[in-house]
């Protein structure tokens, strides 16, 4: 065993194979739900209390969804104090977890990617994507969608309507790209995904699925309250 894979909690990771091929890795960037710690922008909006328990909710339907599919997930966790930390509730147990590098986010996705392959017992074979934790729609059907877009494509995006993207699905043959994707990226603002798509341009396929909106702010989460008032819980 690699000592990358000795840092992971929980299970060896060995994963399942489809049609001969390594079954994907999904990577869920997840910051643990915790007042002070995560959403601190939408704290700010509607208090620290209800995007606690919003955050909460929005976490367990992103492992729900993650839970439900042929790929392998693996939680690249901040706190790093969270590798080994319960979440009752909300983070399974049987899913491995290391911890986010320091930095911005370029760093901490070309991190997890190096860190969470090469951890896998098939190694840097398989197709992998990020996802974060703040989309209610995300759903195992729309997870499927970008893994089966990379079929055909080097690089799979689920757009969000502010610019950015909850879905970023990277083919194993195309992963040398992801540098290159990232650079002078324009993060958490309207022209993310726009620059990680300009930086591909000349040398990647590039396939979209799915517009879902995720919730950061006020707004977001008054929109979100709109239309699904029921689902975010209290307790």
């Amino acid at each position: 065993m690699t000592e990358r894979a000795r840092r992971f909690a929980g299970a060896p990771v060995t994963g399942p194979m489809t049609h001969g091929q390594p079954a994907p890795c999904l990577i869920i960037m997840a910051k643990a739900p915790m007042m002070g710690i995560a959403k601190t922008r939408l704290a700010r909006a509607i208090g620290p209390v209800a995007a606690w328990h919003a955050n909460r909710h929005l976490h367990r339907v992103t492992f729900a969804a993650a839970a439900a599919g042929p790929w392998r997930t693996v939680i690249a966790a901040a706190p790093a104090s969270m590798v080994r930390q319960s979440l009752p509730g909300v983070w399974p147990t049987n899913i491995p977890r290391f911890a986010q590098c320091a930095g911005g986010l370029t760093r901490k996705l070309l991190h997890a990617a190096a860190t969470a392959m090469p951890s896998m017992a098939y190694g840097k074979r398989a197709d992998f994507a990020f996802i974060g934790t703040d989309c209610p729609g995300i759903t195992p059907a729309r997870i499927s969608e970008g893994f089966r877009a990379l079929r055909q494509a080097d690089f799979a995006f689920g757009p969000t309507p502010d610019g950015g993207f909850w879905f970023m699905g990277v083919r194993a043959d195309s992963r040398r790209h992801l540098r290159r994707a990232f650079a002078a990226v324009r993060w958490s603002s309207a022209h993310t995904l726009a620059d990680i798509t300009a930086n591909l341009g000349p040398v990647a396929r590039i396939a979209r699925i799915a517009i879902l909106a995720d919730v950061d702010d006020g707004e977001d989460y008054r929109r979100w309250r709109a239309g699904r008032v029921a689902s975010i819980e209290t307790n």
